[in-house]
């Protein structure tokens, strides 16, 4: 599969919620998309909990704790399409988002 739109994730000590962030992603009823997530230096279990999932879209980088703008920069680098999309650690997206803003 060749992905059509990339999904940047930043996440910094986000266990209570990067599960659900992720799953809203990995559901998504558009499935041609690279999931770049960051770990902006975690401290708690964030990393256990993003590692858990086994999908090839995911793209997960560990990186220094730098802040957000810092992390986000560094995913735009690793970005392999034309279409890039934010999506929060603690955010949860309708199985319809990217559909609907990929093609309305």
């Amino acid at each position: 599969m060749t992905p059509q739109l990339s999904v940047i994730m930043s996440a910094y000590n986000s266990s209570d919620t990067i599960e659900r962030a992720i799953s809203s992603i990995l559901g998504q009823s558009f499935s041609e998309f690279e999931l770049i997530i960051l770990n902006d230096g975690s401290t708690d279990d964030t990393e256990e909990k993003i590692l858990a999932f086994f999908d090839e879209r995911i793209k997960y980088f560990a990186l220094d704790h730098s802040g957000l703008t810092k992390a986000l920069n560094f995913g735009l680098s690793k970005v392999g399409t034309n279409f890039i999309f934010r999506h929060d650690s603690d955010d949860w997206s309708e199985p319809e988002r990217f559909a609907t803003q990929m093609f309305n």
